[in-house]
């Protein structure tokens, strides 16, 4: 299974590709000194090439919480990314930066430069340069675990009570391997509070023909939050 992990940043997004439980790249994508929307397209231009085959893409969410001059920006970039993931590949699973940092840190409101340097201890044989290739790789790494491969031998039970707030993988997220597995196995559902969702259940074709009948129009409005044009 092929997982990919974004950390969408307007400098240098961040992306982390697991491919059967091992780290297979980390990397992130620098836009330099491009601005507007020739930025917004070279990253996509780039993710592009990342997601190819991708089984499941997870997105760290956006912080609430950040103060800076630029957030239209930044919620522009996040809701055009991801409503061009579920455009052009599958509905991304959203890691919120709590999540991710309890994940890491065993603490939900652990700073990003915290994360980073918990990330370099627990996956020592990695070169990780920065914030976003970090945070990229516990997105990955969450998934991978909710999948049932994960990436660590073991976690503190303070890190794993990170997945209490995430929600089951469901057929849209797995739309890949619903394909050439069959139905999802219960395995992959991993919250013992949410029973599984019909789609879940469903044969391939009728999650493939699921996915085709969601109303596009309301699905665009939803994901593109914050869409603007960049200037």
């Amino acid at each position: 299974m092929r997982i990919v992990g974004i950390d969408p940043s307007l400098r240098n997004t961040g992306v982390a590709i697991i491919d059967n439980g091992a780290l297979v790249e980390l990397t992130s994508i620098p836009t330099k000194k491009l601005t507007g929307e020739m930025r917004v397209q070279f990253i996509l231009e780039h993710i592009e090439k990342f997601v190819q085959g991708a089984d499941i893409i997870g997105i760290e969410g956006v912080s609430y919480n950040s103060v800076s001059s630029r957030l239209n920006e930044v919620y522009g970039l996040w809701g055009i990314l991801n409503h061009y993931l579920w455009q052009n590949f599958r509905s991304p699973v959203i890691v919120t930066p709590a999540t991710r940092a309890k994940y890491a840190t065993g603490k939900g409101n652990a700073s990003k430069d915290t994360v980073m340097a918990a990330v370099i201890r627990r996956y020592m044989d990695e070169r990780i340069t920065g914030n976003d290739e970090a945070d990229a790789l516990v997105v990955a790494a969450i998934l991978s675990r909710l999948a049932g491969s994960p990436i660590e031998d073991s976690l503190p039970a303070t890190h794993l009570a990170a997945l209490d707030k995430m929600e089951p993988l469901d057929a849209v997220s797995l739309g890949a391997s619903l394909t050439s597995s069959g139905a999802i196995t219960a395995s992959l559902i991993t919250s013992a509070s949410a029973p599984p969702s019909p789609q879940v259940a469903a044969a391939p074709a009728a999650a493939s023909v699921a996915v085709a009948e969601r109303p596009v129009a309301a699905l665009a409005r939803e994901r593109c939050l914050g869409c603007a044009r960049f200037h």
